[in-house]
């Protein structure tokens, strides 16, 4: 039984704000256990997660990837409550939430889990290297640090010389990720439930301009060129400074992300074209 439920909102938004305090009133009445958040407030949510059951995120895909830093680690689901106009990760809109949500809590629903990444960032540049450990739900991006400037990266994929990419930056996303960053650079849309990773980058010049898609268990490898400078970017939430020597190295994680759904698995198939705004006339 869900009993302890968090509800993380974009406090940028007014409706959104709104609706979560309706949504954390009503739950109280139900007799749960219920928090509420700002979803930038990110101290008070690494300390709020752990031993939540559920947390409704009420905004749209950023408030997801917001939450999702504290809510992976401590493997508490999300159902997301989309108040924008796109949330893939989202299950439903603002104006069914009242209604909805009660049900999902207390219903039978199942959990859906997606891949996350696993990422190691290292500074050789330095006198002592320096390695960052994290993680990101979408993608990692690793991008110029100049505005009009291409940036050089060598990947690898297991060791293995891929290519070098001379372009605005490289992408390495999951499934869920396939639908952020890299769609809009043209890359494939992947089933959500797909383990593989894509590589591919961002406006390349005179390099390699297809995406790559890798296995599940492989390690993909990034590194700036020499007399470059870059940007690392986790799902637009943590960044890294770059320089020439530094390494990226991105693999599957044994986390995984969780999301509450109660729509058939199919659900993705159903919703895609229509979030895509490509649904054809019959």
């Amino acid at each position: 039984m869900l009993k302890r439920i968090g509800i993380v909102f974009n406090a940028r938004m007014a409706a959104a704000t709104a609706l979560a305090s309706s949504l954390s009133q009503m739950l109280r009445g139900e007799g749960h256990d219920c928090w509420d958040s700002p979803a930038e407030q990110d101290d008070k949510l690494r300390e709020l997660a752990g031993g939540t059951d559920l947390i409704v995120t009420v905004g749209g895909d950023g408030t997801i990837l917001r939450t999702a830093r504290h809510a992976v680690p401590a493997q508490v689901p999300i159902l997301g409550v989309n108040m924008g106009n796109v949330g893939f990760m989202t299950e439903f809109s603002g104006s069914v939430a009242m209604e909805q949500v009660p049900r999902y809590v207390n219903s039978e629903c199942w959990i859906e889990e997606r891949a996350v990444l696993d990422v190691e960032v290292t500074q050789e540049a330095n006198t002592t290297p320096k390695v960052h450990r994290s993680w990101a739900l979408n993608e990692v991006v690793v991008g110029r640090d100049a505005p009009a400037r291409l940036v050089s990266i060598d990947a690898r994929i297991d060791s293995a010389e891929v290519t070098t990419y001379k372009a605005d930056g490289v992408i390495v996303a999951t499934a869920t990720g396939s639908t952020a960053y890299a769609l809009a650079v043209g890359g494939p849309v992947l089933d959500p439930r797909c383990q593989e990773l894509l590589l591919l980058p961002v406006s390349p010049h005179m390099s390699l301009a297809n995406p790559i898609v890798v296995h599940q268990d492989s390690i993909v490898e990034l590194i700036v060129g020499a007399g470059h400078e870059a940007t690392a970017s986790l799902d637009g939430q943590v960044d890294y400074k770059l320089q020439a020597g530094d390494r990226i190295m991105a693999r599957r994680s044994d986390k995984v992300a969780r999301f509450l759904r109660g729509k058939s698995p199919t659900y993705f198939y159903a919703t895609l074209t229509q979030r895509l705004n490509m649904r054809g006339k019959s």
